[in-house]
């Protein structure tokens, strides 16, 4: 979305991926489907753990590291 893809991008889609299948739900809800763009780009992500209390925190961590804005810290 940002530019030109990196590896890293794959990592940021298994995030997101990862999270609708623990949650069941995309990472940011929205009622326009391209009003997520804008949200994937600015917006960090709420942790896992709100969504879903009864994961473990090693998960809520790995879920929230793929989903890290800068790819370089992914």
């Amino acid at each position: 979305l940002a530019g030109e893809p990196v590896p890293q991008s794959d990592l940021y889609s298994l995030g997101c991926v990862a999270w609708v299948l623990i949650t069941g739900r995309p990472v940011f809800v929205t009622s326009q489907p391209q009003a997520q763009i804008p949200r994937h780009l600015e917006e960090i992500p709420p942790s896992i753990d709100t969504v879903r209390t009864d994961v473990t925190e090693e998960l809520a961590y790995w879920v929230a590291w793929l989903l890290r804005k800068r790819a370089d810290e992914r």
